[in-house]
């Protein structure tokens, strides 16, 4: 997700029709936070990753790592028990899988009682076997 909130492609579309995401994140948005840093913004329903300034910019390792942080903070607080995510800044955004799930697992790996599920598009799952 960008700080600009265009949500012009990729999930990000189908997040703007379920749940009026771009409408919602401009409630929440905190310009004065976006320092090329990273950080999570909680909507009604979802708790969006902002990654990078500019819809057409890519996402660094530093702000995914710190966006995370910030969700595992959130989680922490509210005492939140599940989250289901696409394979986060993969898509579009390109960034490698495998460096994104070791930040997942390296700091979510201290909460027990959290179950993370991560959603993979069809092809994807279908190409596993």
């Amino acid at each position: 997700m960008s700080a600009d909130f265009a949500c012009g492609k990729g999930i990000a579309i189908e997040f703007n029709k379920r749940f009026s995401t771009k409408q919602e994140l401009r409630k929440y948005y905190r310009p004065d936070v976006w320092n090329d840093k990273g950080y999570c913004l909680v909507t009604s329903h979802v708790l969006n990753l902002v990654t990078k300034a500019k819809y057409y910019m890519k996402p660094s390792e530093k702000t995914m790592r710190t966006a995370l942080k910030e969700l595992h903070d959130i989680v922490i607080t509210y005492g939140i028990k599940s989250i289901a995510m696409p394979k986060i800044g993969c898509g579009l955004d390109r960034m490698d899988w495998e460096v994104v799930r070791s930040f997942i697992q390296e700091l979510f790996g201290d909460i027990d009682d959290l179950n993370i599920t991560v959603c993979y598009k069809w092809e994807e799952k279908r190409n596993l076997w």
